[in-house]
């Protein structure tokens, strides 16, 4: 900042009303708007209005997103599914103004995207190489400020196949290879031990859809990660981190909602000093759960909370 309003940005002397706008700079300098469903726009030398309509990519979807790389440019789109996820796309073309050839998914089908919509392609500078880093949006409908996080994954380039084949839940911006984001830790499996009031133990974890209910887990440590299962039937859980005097030092909404089962890291709490805490797990009772403009309802089934492990760190 400081960002200051310039007004609108103009096409033929009049705004332009879209949404699902992304932009594109091009080796040359050229900046490009991207407009959902197709059309390419050549932005003006200063950026501020729209010189002329440049391609018009049929059969696409929204929230696009560009990159070039060794000279074929890759156009990512995302199907029309509301907040819910869906496996996304992408054309190819030998120059921006076409012609485009769609191409197919990126990431294996049914994962949808890996739980995320494309939103960006940053490009990573590694070495003398620069690496198309895909950005993904996971939305968390109706808890987007609190609750919505992100994908970050490179993508694999081959002529004009792209694809991201595996998610990496951590990985290393220096080797781009995937890390053990849990190294160092001591794992704790809370359905070892005495069962909370309406909490059950299932297939080695230990799930609850009671409003309220709250699984509590005393830890002497500097932080602590929470390994859960998102599913069709899961919920909001409220994580927070108490101290000795019972203090809330850290809180925040968590997402156990998927499409397809999947188990993973769900939360992280921030680094603390080394002390005594208190990790506590709340069932909320809030679904992940909206409707589109045709009324459409889409999202969870329940409001279930799956943990399987927490880790512990001490350093």
């Amino acid at each position: 900042g400081d960002y200051q309003l310039q007004g609108p940005l103009l096409y033929q002397g009049k705004p332009v009303k879209r949404w699902d706008m992304g932009t594109f700079q091009d080796t040359d300098g050229k900046g490009y708007l991207l407009i959902h469903h197709g059309p390419i726009y050549r932005l003006s030398d200063d950026y501020r209005s729209v010189e002329t309509e440049v391609a018009h990519v049929k059969d696409s979807g929204e929230s696009p997103a560009m990159f070039k790389k060794d000279g074929i440019y890759y156009l990512l789109y995302s199907n029309l599914t509301s907040w819910e996820k869906n496996d996304n796309f992408y054309f190819t073309a030998p120059r921006i103004e076409g012609p485009w050839t769609r191409r197919g998914l990126f990431c294996p089908e049914g994962r949808l995207t890996y739980n995320s919509q494309t939103t960006f392609v940053f490009p990573l500078r590694h070495g003398n190489d620069t690496i198309p880093l895909f950005m993904g949006d996971r939305w968390s409908y109706p808890h987007q400020a609190s609750a919505a996080t992100y994908v970050w994954m490179p993508l694999l380039t081959e002529g004009t196949r792209i694809s991201i084949p595996e998610y990496w839940q951590a990985w290393d911006i220096r080797t781009l290879r995937p890390t053990d984001a849990l190294k160092g830790g001591k794992i704790v499996s809370p359905a070892d031990g005495p069962c909370p009031d309406n909490w059950k133990k299932e297939n080695g974890a230990i799930l609850s859809d009671t409003r309220g209910s709250t699984l509590e887990m005393k830890f002497k440590g500097t932080h602590a990660a929470l390994i859960g299962e998102a599913g069709p039937h899961g919920g909001y859980a409220r994580v927070s981190i108490l101290n000795a005097r019972q203090d809330t030092l850290y809180s925040s909404l968590v997402d156990f909602y998927s499409k397809y089962p999947d188990t993973g890291i769900r939360a992280i709490t921030p680094h603390m000093p080394m002390d005594s805490y208190m990790l506590c797990v709340e069932v909320t009772g809030i679904s992940p759960v909206w409707t589109d403009k045709s009324k459409k309802i889409y999202g969870s089934k329940g409001c279930r909370i799956g943990i399987r492990q927490v880790c512990i760190f001490e350093e």
